[in-house]
């Protein structure tokens, strides 16, 4: 009877080690739940409520210049996003300077290391100067 008792403490005891190690992102950081809209890129503004970013718990996904992407989280703390590859639908934007611009953005997502948010403000970091500027979307 005591092995019983002993082994179900030490498998409850392993059971509460496990949940406290598993916390969905949102708990970690502040930055996801809400839809984000990108506002410069690189320190170039972008025309206004093209772009958007949502972050949830195993992914970041929205609409790009001209299609949907969706990019898988390899990290995500209080401050570090990293991404894995951004795949996205393949619409043929009407202008090859938007698609440019959306590559360009693709690329940017897929070097980010680091966030910070300030209120409405969100800004996604590279390591090799990427920066990446969105406001809170409002809905219509």
């Amino acid at each position: 009877m005591r092995t019983i008792l002993s082994l179900m403490i030490v498998w409850l005891g392993v059971l509460t080690g496990c949940a406290s190690q598993m916390q969905p992102a949102t708990a970690l950081s502040p930055a996801s739940g809400t839809e984000w809209q990108l506002t410069h890129m690189n320190q170039t503004a972008v025309a206004p409520a093209v772009v958007r970013l949502l972050i949830s718990d195993t992914d970041v996904s929205g609409l790009g210049f001209c299609n949907q992407y969706r990019a898988p989280i390899r990290v995500f703390t209080a401050q570090a996003l990293e991404l894995d590859a951004v795949s996205s639908t393949r619409k043929l934007c009407m202008d090859d300077t938007v698609m440019q611009q959306e590559q360009q953005y693709f690329a940017a997502l897929s070097r980010i290391q680091t966030y910070a948010r300030d209120g409405q403000q969100l800004v996604l970091y590279g390591a090799d100067g990427t920066e990446l500027r969105f406001e809170a979307a409002t809905t219509p």
